[in-house]
């Protein structure tokens, strides 16, 4: 029997180097299709409960109550008009990160759910949010947007409920920024005093890609959206919201 040649031994690997990640990038994009699935699942059923009573007997909002039923960790829901950016925010107090990669049923999920940060809370002055930035589009995968100011015009404003309240945020200032620990925006999770406030504000202003679009005022509710910018292993970009009025 003839010993195959040095270019067949090639050949075949290559090809089964070809469907080894043909076949991994199948089932990612299997496993993504089926993750989003389940996100827009709990969409409906959100709007299922919209434009009736607004209020279940349990004081929670009536969109959110059979939801928080079936997950006692659901800690309010983000959603940006007119984007598919439209999911239930977790808030796990003693295990932050809990839902990094983590899907609303508990179950694995690469691109887990968004979730409230350490020191943080759903009625704090300073709502931090994490979230994947995912290639496919979902969780943060579209806020990189907002690096751009025509965007952020067309998109002015997100909606970040807690499970009692519907609040409207505008969007102020979008930069990049890293992780590490106690750099800027993460380390301000409380904005009760005055100078803390405006310290904040001052640092956001000044690192905003385009200008900051007003100054709020102190004792204003804000709130940050943070994900990957992949600019690096610490990178990361965020939007700052201030609540609107009323």
């Amino acid at each position: 029997m003839k010993k195959p040649q040095l270019w067949q031994i090639a050949l075949a690997v290559c090809v089964l180097g070809f469907l080894y990640t043909g076949g991994r990038a199948a089932a990612g994009a299997l496993r993504s299709s089926r993750e989003d699935r389940a996100n827009r699942e709990l969409v409906q059923q959100v709007r299922e409960f919209s434009g009736g009573e607004k209020y279940a007997p349990s004081g929670r909002l009536m969109k959110y109550d059979a939801l928080y039923d079936q997950n006692q960790d659901l800690g309010g829901w983000l959603s940006i008009p007119e984007t598919d950016l439209d999911y239930p925010v977790m808030y796990t107090p003693a295990a932050p990160e809990k839902y990094l990669r983590m899907a609303f049923d508990g179950s694995y999920a690469m691109s887990g759910s968004l979730f409230i940060g350490e020191g943080c809370a759903p009625d704090g002055s300073n709502v931090i949010v994490y979230g994947h930035n995912m290639k496919n589009g979902t969780m943060f995968g579209g806020l990189t947007a907002y690096a751009r100011e025509e965007y952020a015009r067309e998109h002015p404003v997100f909606r970040l409920d807690t499970l009692a309240e519907e609040r409207e945020y505008r969007v102020i200032a979008a930069f990049y920024c890293t992780a590490g620990e106690g750099d800027f925006p993460y380390q301000y999770v409380d904005l009760g005093e005055r100078e803390i406030f405006d310290e904040y504000l001052d640092q956001a202003g000044e690192r905003s890609l385009w200008p900051m679009v007003f100054r709020p005022e102190f004792g204003t509710r804000l709130a940050l959206l943070s994900t990957c910018s992949y600019q690096g292993e610490e990178g990361r970009f965020v939007v700052l919201g201030a609540q609107a009025p009323g």
